[in-house]
């Protein structure tokens, strides 16, 4: 699977050993942001800050926007790979069980096998 059909498009199906490394990616991508941005843990907001609108604060705000739906896409096709349609994903909202359950389904749980009605399973026959 290519990167920017990863982040960027959400059809189709996503196997469970490229959900980690693009799910791992898009986490250092984001402390990345939050170092050079100059977010903190403490902020309660990451680097997106309500107060600091210079040219690194929208660009952190966009960056983190970007994430964000890149991160989406990831999850909703990993969820396509276990026959579930795109409303799972709204786990990422629920702290706590939410963030489980995306973990148990998404992480270590295969995805159907043969094609399924998001289309044709992404690990390859044999």
């Amino acid at each position: 699977m290519d990167v920017v059909n990863a982040y960027t498009n959400f059809s189709g199906r996503m196997r469970r050993r490229h959900f980690w490394i693009f799910s791992i990616l898009l986490w250092l991508a984001s402390v990345a942001f939050m170092t050079v941005f100059g977010g903190s843990p403490n902020d309660g907001m990451g680097f997106i800050r309500p107060y600091r609108f210079d040219g690194a604060g929208i660009f952190g705000f966009v960056a983190g926007i970007a994430v964000f739906a890149a991160t989406l896409a990831v999850h909703v096709k990993r969820w396509h790979d276990r026959d579930k349609s795109w409303p799972w994903t709204l786990l990422l909202f629920v702290p706590i069980i939410g963030w489980i359950w995306i973990l148990i389904e998404c992480g270590f749980l295969d995805g159907t096998a043969g094609a399924n009605r998001f289309g044709s399973s992404p690990k390859p026959v044999g």
